[in-house]
């Protein structure tokens, strides 16, 4: 995990039982169960966001892969149709300079 994401992840789970403790104080009720519930709902949603951030790298990459597959594909299916279209227009100027030679007979 970055130092980045992980002062974050830190940030966030830290500020949230602050909260939730200075809330717990401000009416003098003090249930340290759901302090411990809060600190790990906090904690699930930051590792569900990680996990959500790791996935989307994921397919980043993924997607720059098939990208770039593509386009080396698409050189090789270009040349291939060149060739094809050039054995074509090979065949047609024969034919045509076939035709050519009998009509000047």
């Amino acid at each position: 995990m970055p130092l980045r994401e992980l002062t974050f992840f830190i940030l966030m789970i830290v500020s949230i039982v602050m909260i939730v403790y200075e809330l717990f104080s401000t009416y003098k009720y003090h249930n340290y169960r759901l302090l411990f519930f809060c600190f790990l709902l906090v904690l699930s949603l930051g590792l569900l966001l990680y996990t959500m951030h790791l996935r989307i790298n994921e397919l980043k990459t993924e997607l720059e892969n098939t990208r770039r597959l593509v386009f080396v594909n698409m050189g090789s299916f270009e040349k291939r149709i060149e060739e094809h279209l050039s054995n074509y227009l090979k065949i047609l100027e024969d034919k045509l300079n076939e035709l050519g030679r009998r009509i000047y007979r």
